[in-house]
């Protein structure tokens, strides 16, 4: 599923729109992780598809990345998972609590992975490193929307079950017009 966001830019000057997730699990000093960053000019309105899904890589010792490989939605319950490889065998559980994905992961056998990238299509949102032979990721359903180097505060919108959001960026600030569901 995805969310679509039209923007129409109605302010002169620099137009540069970012979309990005917070990191929850990081200082307030690297909160943001972009997913998309749109150029739209004067008069004109974009549209930018955000995709709900989550994938992850496992990042190997040598530096190279595995294929990509699907997570659940937040709304599949799913059991232990289990990635078998040459290079080892990873155990993945996922929940959904407190409006966050809860992605827990252990490496059961091997010691080949050494890290984890999370995805949200194809937008690189998150990479964890193992600590022992575990990792904990928690990924929130909230994008944030806001104009590069702005002082104004961003707009923080949960997309999930959203069709379409309709944004207008009037005199430096990004105004919310009209919202569909699914």
């Amino acid at each position: 599923m995805y969310t679509n966001f039209h923007f129409t830019n109605l302010s002169i000057g620099n137009n540069n729109i970012a979309f990005f997730q917070k990191d929850r699990n990081k200082s307030l000093a690297n909160t943001k992780k972009n997913i998309w960053v749109k150029n739209c000019q004067y008069k004109w309105s974009c549209k930018i598809k955000i995709l709900w899904h989550l994938s992850f890589r496992l990042v190997k010792i040598s530096g190279s990345t595995t294929v990509f490989y699907n997570l659940k939605t937040v709304y599949t319950t799913l059991n232990k998972l289990f990635l078998i490889s040459k290079n080892g065998i990873i155990s993945i559980q996922q929940s959904y609590r407190d409006g966050k994905q809860i992605i827990d992961y252990e490496q059961i056998k091997g010691n080949e992975f050494i890290a984890i990238q999370i995805y949200r299509g194809d937008f690189l949102i998150e990479e964890q490193y193992f600590k022992g032979k575990y990792l904990n990721f928690q990924i929130g359903t909230v994008i944030s929307v806001s104009k590069l180097n702005s002082k104004e505060p961003s707009l923080n919108i949960d997309f999930t079950s959203l069709k379409s959001i309709y944004l207008t960026l009037v005199a430096n600030k990004i105004q919310l017009e009209t919202i569909e569901k699914w």
